[in-house]
């Protein structure tokens, strides 16, 4: 039982990083949307405010 919490704590390492990476990488997704949406009106966008 004693070699089953070093499998426990690396398995559970593994699903806070793969959580942290879909968490940064969604994150990521949608600055490049908003930014991508922004960059090609500009001036549109400002002249409408």
């Amino acid at each position: 039982m004693n070699e089953f919490f070093p499998l426990a704590s690396a398995a559970g390492m593994t699903v806070g990083l793969a959580v942290c990476a879909l968490i940064i990488g969604l994150a990521l997704a949608m600055f490049f949307a908003v930014w991508e949406s922004v960059k090609w009106r500009p001036i549109a966008w400002i002249g409408s405010a």
